[in-house]
């Protein structure tokens, strides 16, 4: 079926022989589903030769735009360039030598639906190995409990999103862009297209390990590990305020306390409690701070529904 839209899609290259394949692939299924389209491959680490041989394929095909990023770039950075770039109506985001461009049509039938994000995934069949399978599930289950999320966070990067969930999402003004688990932080409906596929390169490697970036989620996303350090040193000021009583007391009603133990505990009580105090302190002001600089909307509005106008004589000027 052929949607009345303009279509992005979205890949990544990491050399510019990744692109013929993916395009001859790709264009074919894009052209039977969207009357307008276009097709944004993002140059991730391209040397020179990698430039002139992608300057050279351009002829061959159209509604192609390469953007050539200034070094190599993590994945999830070098997608959200891509986001940010397109301009049509439905976006879609895909690995280019493991997302089957078949499911293409599937993405745009639920997207038809109504649907805002449609996430295209084979689970963890992508990871090769079983070591990687647990590190992958260890980490999405922890980023999904830390973030209080309700369902759990799915590796894949083949994601159709509605003009409406790119809107907020490009608000976020994140250093660390990892739009794999923004996705599931926007109040937008959201279906899940489970698929079946192998590898097509044997070459691909999947991006499996948490690397810096996906360690920075945890801290980029959540203020839950600052709280919960601050709270500690609350609690650790606390704790050192009540030693400088409990050598108070001990000075009074003990008679065998050693000269100058009560004065030394105090001193150091009252100096590390109140120092727990101030980090604590700190770090709830901190915990302000993120939230402002982030600069992200304090709401989102996913749909607007209006019954009649709300003024009763529209063609009367209030001001003349």
């Amino acid at each position: 079926m052929k949607h009345n839209i303009l279509l992005t899609v979205v890949t990544v290259a990491d050399h510019a022989t990744d692109i013929y394949p993916y395009l001859t692939d790709a264009i074919p299924i894009v052209t039977l589903c969207a009357e307008t389209y276009e097709i944004i491959i993002i140059a991730n680490g391209f040397n020179s030769e990698d430039v002139n041989l992608a300057k050279q394929m351009m002829g061959k095909f159209s509604r192609v735009r390469i953007l050539f990023l200034a070094g190599k770039f993590p994945l999830d950075v070098a997608f959200m360039a891509g986001i940010e770039n397109g301009i049509g109506d439905y976006l879609i985001a895909m690995e280019c030598h493991y997302d089957p461009p078949n499911i293409i049509p599937m993405l745009l039938e639920k997207a038809a639906a109504s649907t805002d994000i449609i996430i295209a995934s084979n689970g963890y069949a992508r990871y090769k190995s079983l070591w990687q399978r647990l590190i992958a599930k260890m980490y999405h289950h922890l980023l999904q409990r830390i973030h209080r999320q309700h369902e759990p966070m799915d590796p894949s990067y083949f994601t159709c999103f509605s003009r409406k969930s790119l809107t907020i999402l490009s608000q976020f003004k994140n250093t660390v862009r990892n739009y794999r688990f923004l996705r599931f932080t926007l109040g937008f409906s959201r279906t899940k297209i489970i698929y079946k596929n192998k590898t097509k390169n044997k070459h691909f490697k999947p991006y499996s390990t948490p690397t810096r970036i996906h360690l920075e989620s945890f801290f980029s996303y959540s203020l839950f590990p600052l709280k919960f350090f601050s709270t500690l040193a609350f609690l650790l000021g606390a704790t050192s305020f009540s030693y400088v009583l409990f050598a108070f007391f001990s000075w009074i009603f003990n008679s065998h306390v050693a000269s100058g133990w009560t004065s030394i505990s105090m001193i150091y009580g009252t100096m590390s409690g109140s120092l727990f105090f101030l980090l604590g302190i700190y770090g709830w002001y901190l915990s302000i701070l993120h939230k402002e600089v982030k600069g992200v909307a304090p709401f989102q509005i996913t749909e607007e529904i209006t019954s009649g106008s709300a003024f009763l004589y529209l063609d009367k000027k209030n001001i003349v």
